[in-house]
C-alpha cells in the first residue's frame, strides 16, 4: 500500500498551488492586528488626555487676572489735591444783587482758576451797555464775595457782583492772607458785605453797580476763641467802588485779555 503524497513544510515553504493560510496562522495574524488597533487606541486616548490638560490649563491662565499695573494718582499740576472744608456759610441778596456772604472754612485752598464764573450778576448785560473802563489796566469784572479758592461759588448770582479790576486786585490781597491762614491749619471766618448806593432805579444799570465792598477774616482755635490781632490771624479790607465812566462802548467781558491784569493769588475772573 503506498503512502499519500504530502508536500514537505521543513523548507518553510507552501507550495504555490494552496493560496490560503493555515487557521492557526490565520489566528496569530488576527492577534497582531488586534494588539496593533488596541496600542493606536491607547496612543490616542492618552493624546487626547493631554489635550484635554493643555485646554484646562489654558482656561484657568485666562481666568487669572493679570496683575494690576501701579497706578500714580496726581493732580492735573502733580501736586496733592486740596480740599476745603465748608462748616458754615449764608447769604443775603438786594434785589437779586449780591449783599452779603458769610463762611466758615478749614483744609487746604484750591489751586489757581477754581470756581471761576461760569454766571454774570445781576444787570450784568444793562452795564455792558452803559459803561466802559478807562484803560486796558481797569477792566470790568465778576468779582467773588467768598474767595473761589477758599470754596466759594462761581456759578451762583448771590456770590458775583460787579467790579473794576483795581477795586478786585486791592482786596485779592487781603484774601490772600486768608488763604495762608487757612493753608496753615486755622479754621478761618469770612465776612463780605457789599452796598448799592449809586441810584435806586433798578431800571438803570448803576442800580446793580456796588458803591462800597468790605471784606473781613479771622480764626478761631479749638475752644472757638477768635485769632490773636498781633499773630496776624485776622484781617480787613474794605474800598468805595465809584462807578465806571459812562462811553459808548460795551462794558468789557472777563475774557483772556483780562486774566493777564489779575493777580496770580486771585480767583475773582
Amino acid at each position: 500500500m503506498k503512502t499519500p503524497y504530502t508536500p514537505s513544510l521543513v523548507s518553510g515553504k507552501r507550495p504555490a498551488h494552496h493560496p490560503n493560510p493555515s487557521p492557526a496562522s490565520a489566528r496569530v495574524s488576527d492577534r497582531r492586528t488586534v494588539a496593533a488597533a488596541q496600542q493606536e487606541i491607547q496612543r490616542m486616548v492618552s493624546a487626547s488626555q493631554r489635550v484635554t490638560q493643555l485646554a484646562s490649563i489654558q482656561r484657568m491662565a485666562n481666568q487669572t487676572p493679570a496683575p494690576r499695573p501701579q497706578v500714580i494718582h496726581r493732580s492735573p499740576d502733580f501736586r496733592v489735591q486740596r480740599v476745603i472744608n465748608i462748616h458754615h456759610q449764608e447769604y443775603q441778596q438786594n434785589a437779586g444783587r449780591a449783599s452779603k456772604v458769610e463762611a466758615q472754612i478749614s483744609g487746604q485752598t484750591y489751586g489757581l482758576n477754581h470756581n471761576r464764573p461760569t454766571v454774570d450778576p445781576a444787570g450784568w448785560d444793562m452795564l455792558r451797555q452803559a459803561y466802559v473802563m478807562d484803560s486796558q489796566q481797569n477792566i470790568g469784572m465778576r468779582l467773588h464775595l467768598w474767595n473761589g479758592r477758599m470754596g466759594g461759588p462761581g456759578n451762583q448770582q448771590w456770590n458775583l457782583t460787579p467790579c473794576l479790576t483795581d477795586i478786585n486786585t486791592a482786596m485779592a490781597q487781603e484774601e490772600v492772607r486768608a488763604q495762608q491762614a487757612v493753608n496753615r491749619g486755622e479754621t478761618v471766618n469770612i465776612k463780605t458785605d457789599v452796598s448799592y448806593g449809586h441810584s435806586h432805579d433798578h431800571n438803570h444799570a448803576s442800580f446793580y453797580y456796588p458803591s462800597h465792598i468790605s471784606f473781613n477774616w479771622d480764626t478761631i482755635d479749638a475752644n472757638g476763641d477768635v485769632g490773636d490781632v498781633k499773630m496776624g490771624e485776622n484781617g480787613t479790607w474794605e474800598s468805595d467802588c465809584p462807578l465806571p465812566d459812562a462811553q459808548d462802548d460795551d462794558f468789557q467781558d472777563n475774557g483772556s485779555q483780562t486774566d493777564e491784569t489779575i493777580d496770580a493769588d486771585d480767583e475773582r475772573y
